[in-house]
């Protein structure tokens, strides 16, 4: 059993990014070197999915693929549709216990949590923690799936940490990151065109609610135009600007609602990107050798090559059971 190689990012994923080999670029972000692996040697290390449970060696690999299965159909759908319209209950449901466990299977996280990495005593934490990243997918189901599509001559990134979170209206902000906590928002590469995003519930209805107010704005002052009559303070003027505002609202609106594709910015990807390179572990990993970007994030942000001490509520869970208290921790 534990001369598996078991992998902590799922090879399907990575190899969304190979190349026309079949392999993978990748960036080694502590040395700053560039090599091309298949997926099978990335991100991945004998019997990582192994845990001491009891005095017992616990292995999670199945569990692990059982969730991996289920999804990969749902992603890829999105991949051939480029947008998550359609996407059943069960497939929704299947994508949200994903990324869920995903976010805390990966050495990033293990390493954060624990700070040295031994995971000697991490069996009875990490059962907890695959428990409520269960409770947990529960939160990513309420919201409500993007598809961000990279235009031609840009592309996103994956790291070793593919599920990362940011403060939507405050990225610099140092309060605690959640799935459930407002104003978190979730990014997840799964092409070199295509990431999964998930805004906050509450972003995602502030788009919803603006564009059905404009939609009435738009009614009411066209029946009053009709009718010959004229409402103080409007003009032609007045409603373009009604109108274009719309226009900035509706792809999100239609990517909410609808379940449509969303064509990134430039500044949105390098976002995503950018955020990978913060959440990575010791890699990240690309279809082509230029990690132009990420070298500049890396050298500007030196602290992102080494794994930062987190609690569990920074990375999103919350354990169920807290360890009990003796005299030595008193």
């Amino acid at each position: 059993m534990t001369e598996e190689n078991q992998h902590w990012v799922p090879r399907f994923l990575i190899a969304k990014f190979a190349d026309n080999d079949g392999r993978v670029f990748y960036l080694d972000i502590n040395t700053d070197t560039v090599g091309k692996r298949t997926p099978r040697q990335l991100a991945s290390d004998y019997g990582f999915n192994n845990f001491n449970l009891n005095g017992k060696i616990v292995s999670y690999e199945d569990a692990l693929e059982r969730v991996e299965t289920r999804a990969a159909p749902a992603f890829a759908k999105i991949i051939k549709q480029m947008s998550t319209a359609g996407l059943s209950k069960n497939e929704l449901s299947a994508i949200a216990v994903f990324v869920s466990i995903q976010a805390l299977r990966t050495r990033s996280f293990h390493v954060g949590l624990e700070g040295d990495g031994s995971r000697q005593n991490f069996g009875s934490t990490f059962s907890i923690l695959w428990k409520s990243a269960l409770l947990e997918a529960r939160h990513i189901k309420e919201r409500s799936p993007i598809a961000l599509l990279a235009p031609e001559g840009h592309e996103f990134i994956l790291s070793d940490h593919p599920v990362t979170l940011q403060h939507t209206e405050n990225p610099s902000s140092r309060e605690p990151l959640g799935m459930d906590v407002p104003g978190v928002e979730i990014y997840m590469p799964l092409t070199p065109r295509i990431s999964l995003y998930w805004p906050c519930r509450k972003i995602a209805d502030e788009f919803v609610t603006a564009y059905s107010n404009g939609e009435e704005a738009h009614r009411i002052i066209r029946r009053f135009t009709i009718s010959g009559f004229s409402l103080p303070g409007l003009d032609r003027v007045s409603l373009q600007d009604l109108q274009r505002s719309m226009l900035r609202i509706a792809p999100m609106r239609n990517a909410i609602v609808l379940g449509s594709g969303v064509h990134a910015p430039q500044e949105i990807i390098e976002n995503a990107n950018y955020l990978q390179c913060v959440w990575a572990h010791s890699a990240l990993f690309a279809r082509t050798k230029d990690f132009t970007f990420p070298r500049r994030v890396l050298s500007e942000n030196p602290q992102y090559r080494t794994v930062p001490r987190v609690e569990l509520l920074q990375k999103g869970f919350i354990l169920e059971e807290a360890p009990k208290e003796t005299d030595k921790d008193t």
